[in-house]
């Protein structure tokens, strides 16, 4: 199911092929109130299309050097996706950039911009 006169025509359902996790982190106040960030819970399992589209070398306020991989990841439009979840994919940790984008406004997709720390350079 292709849509016609689109940002999307060059995806369909059946291009979303591999599978990732989202996974979300709790956080609680302890008696002191200190924050404290709880066990990662798996929120759910979806099909999705991963695009690897970047790969950059960036200087940290630490004059440290770190490697990044950016990540464009398609999904069916879900309302429970939040900017602080993290994605796994190939056994690879992806971090949001940005908030999930709803494609067109048409609550069909979404897009997440991605990034994958890769070690110290």
């Amino acid at each position: 199911m292709k849509t016609i006169g689109s940002q999307m025509n060059n995806i369909s359902v059946d291009d979303l092929s591999e599978r990732i996790k989202i996974i979300s982190y709790t956080t609680r106040k302890n008696k002191r109130g200190d924050i404290i960030q709880d066990i990662p819970r798996i929120k759910f399992e979806c099909f999705a299309k991963v695009y690897p589209y970047l790969g950059k070398m960036t200087e940290d306020k630490a004059l440290e050097l770190r490697n990044e991989i950016s990540y464009k990841v398609i999904v069916r439009y879900r309302e429970d996706i939040l900017p602080n979840d993290i994605l796994i994919w190939r056994e690879k940790t992806l971090r949001m950039r940005s908030p999930p984008m709803d494609i067109e406004n048409r609550r069909i997709y979404l897009q997440m911009e991605c990034y994958e720390v890769i070690g110290d350079g």
